[in-house]
C-alpha cells in the first residue's frame, strides 16, 4: 500500500460509515423480530435481541419452529 493510498484510506468520513453499518445492523434486527412475532413469539424479547444480535438474530428467527397458539375452551 503506498502513502498516497494510506493517506485515502485514513481520510475515510468513518462516521458516515459507521452510521451507515449501525443503521443496517439495526434493520435486520427489525427483520428478525417480524419475521419471529409472525411465529407467533414475544415481539419485545426478538426486537431487543434483534437490535442486540443483527444477522445472527435473523438467522435464528427464520429457523424457529413456529410458537403453537394456546387454545381455551370456555
Amino acid at each position: 500500500m503506498g502513502l498516497n493510498q494510506l493517506e485515502q484510506f485514513l481520510a475515510t468520513d468513518w462516521a458516515w460509515l459507521i452510521g451507515t453499518l449501525t443503521l443496517l445492523h439495526c434493520l435486520v434486527g427489525l427483520i428478525a423480530a417480524k419475521i419471529a412475532h409472525n411465529k407467533g413469539r414475544n415481539l419485545g424479547r426478538w426486537l431487543a435481541w434483534g437490535l442486540i444480535g443483527g444477522t445472527p438474530t435473523l438467522i435464528a428467527a427464520c429457523l424457529c419452529a413456529s410458537h403453537p397458539q394456546s387454545t381455551q375452551s370456555d
